[in-house]
């Protein structure tokens, strides 16, 4: 009974994050001249992710370089091909250069 309690939460939990994600997605396509997917890849160009890379590279490229893994940025929801694409060529070009 406990672990069926415990999956229902879980399952409310999830249910309630992708409803808030919806919610939040849809107000803020509905206020502004482009999506969300697409807002996220504009800040992820080249030169904001250098700019934001410039206080923090020293501590995360190291571990980043010594990583037998490679790195990986995770969304709260799928991005279009294009928007992966800046998102990654910018983590390349500033964060493992």
């Amino acid at each position: 009974m406990r672990n069926d309690a415990h999956n229902l939460n879980q399952a409310i939990s999830r249910r309630t994050q992708r409803e808030v994600f919806a919610i939040a997605r849809k107000a803020l396509t509905d206020l502004a001249t482009t999506s969300l997917e697409e807002r996220l890849g504009e800040v992820f160009t080249p030169a904001a992710c250098e700019r934001w890379t410039a206080r923090r590279k020293p501590a995360w490229a190291p571990p980043l370089k010594a990583a037998s893994e490679p790195a990986l940025v995770r969304s709260a929801f799928e991005l279009p091909a294009n928007e992966r694409a800046v998102i990654q060529n910018a983590v390349n070009e500033n964060l493992l250069c």
